[in-house]
């Protein structure tokens, strides 16, 4: 039986039983779980060559061959002496620390001065205690 709006009464579900258990975990291998797009694209190396000009400290010019992939970096230019990176995997960034703030607040003296409290959130606050509890 149908109600209103087209949908079957919730007595219909609970009649197949059997039904329910035949559904199956679904999971996804790791290559399909990220969101970062064509993971086979970026896992294939991508050769760039970059050159500089001439100077009065190198007469020469430069030239860097690398091969790039989402997994590594190879430095393959015949000049690898200032290369630190070579055949190592990517890296993220090292984080900034941030500034000593304490160097800072011993100056001020309005920053040692505390707030008083407003007395008339303490229900919210309560109720935000109540919440932690469960």
């Amino acid at each position: 039986m149908t109600t209103l709006f087209g949908s079957k009464s919730k007595s219909n579900n609970n009649d197949n039983p059997s039904q329910q258990q035949n559904q199956k975990a679904f999971f996804l291998d790791p290559d399909e779980a990220k969101t970062y797009g064509d993971i086979d694209y970026m896992r294939q190396p991508n050769t760039s060559k970059k050159s500089f000009p001439k100077t009065l400290s190198n007469p020469e010019g430069q030239e860097r061959v690398e091969e790039v992939s989402a997994l590594q970096k190879k430095s393959l230019s015949k000049n690898n002496g200032d290369q630190t990176n070579n055949n190592q995997p990517f890296q993220s960034s090292p984080e900034p620390t941030p500034p000593n703030p304490t160097a800072s607040a011993n100056n001020d003296p309005a920053i040692e001065q505390r707030r008083q409290s407003d007395p008339s959130l303490d229900m919210f606050r309560n109720m935000a205690r109540d919440i932690k509890k469960e």
